[in-house]
């Protein structure tokens, strides 16, 4: 994959770093700890952004120089239920697939080559 390189994955963890310099370090399960620094705060998920529920979904902007700002995105359905939403929507407008940014086509096969990629070094580097 082009735009991206596995760096480290150790135990279960993947330290990735993307060709537009973004690094990012994700763990193995649904345990979610995810913080974006940048030059005047950080963005913290308080709730897990790669499996968002019904109700409210939780990310905090963290000034350096002032208070912490909730953002708050309140949803009706989870994850499953916004992906078969699209789904529908897609077919019904003739659509082989969603429109941006929803992941395309190209997209889900590239994270799914990553993760089987992780899953490979992952079995390798734990068998007896």
């Amino acid at each position: 994959m082009a735009n991206r390189e596995l760096i480290s994955s150790s135990p279960a963890t993947a330290l990735t770093r993307f060709a537009n310099g973004v690094t990012s370090t994700d763990d193995y399960g649904m345990a979610f700890n995810a913080g974006v620094p940048t030059a005047s705060g950080e963005v913290r998920f308080t709730t897990n952004p790669w499996l968002p529920t019904a109700g409210d979904n939780v990310t905090e902007w963290l000034p350096y120089d002032g208070d912490v700002e909730p953002i708050i995105v309140r949803s009706d359905g989870g994850a499953f239920d916004r992906q078969i939403r699209l789904v529908e929507r897609c077919v019904g407008g003739g659509r082989t697939e969603a429109r941006r940014p929803s992941p395309r086509l190209h997209d889900s096969l590239e994270i799914m080559g990553f993760l089987t990629e992780w899953e490979t070094v992952c079995l390798a580097e734990h068998q007896d």
